[in-house]
């Protein structure tokens, strides 16, 4: 469940292994624990810089658009890619 993204679930479940596991599964337990309640923060994480990731690669190649329209004296499609370039970095 935790590697699919269902932390409640999976925290749910666990939880009340607790009080019927033996002393030394209870570390264990605990351990697992700790590490779904670390995985919220670590996803999250990975989404914000994919995000920034896939940003980063669209407007490279906008850019790289815009630079082979302006190499090829199309003023009316760089002037396009300059607009969508603009739009992407000064935010909605």
């Amino acid at each position: 469940m935790a590697s699919t993204g269902q932390l409640s679930a999976a925290t749910a479940i666990l939880q009340p292994l607790g009080n019927s596991l033996p002393a030394a599964q209870q570390a264990t337990l605990t351990t697992w624990m700790n590490d779904i309640n670390a995985l919220g923060p670590s996803q999250a994480s990975a989404v914000a810089n994919q995000t920034t990731a896939s940003q980063q690669a669209y407007l490279a190649s906008l850019t790289q658009r815009r630079d082979l329209a302006t190499a090829a004296g199309n003023t009316a499609a760089a002037n396009r890619y300059n607009a969508m370039i603009s739009a992407i970095q000064n935010g909605p």
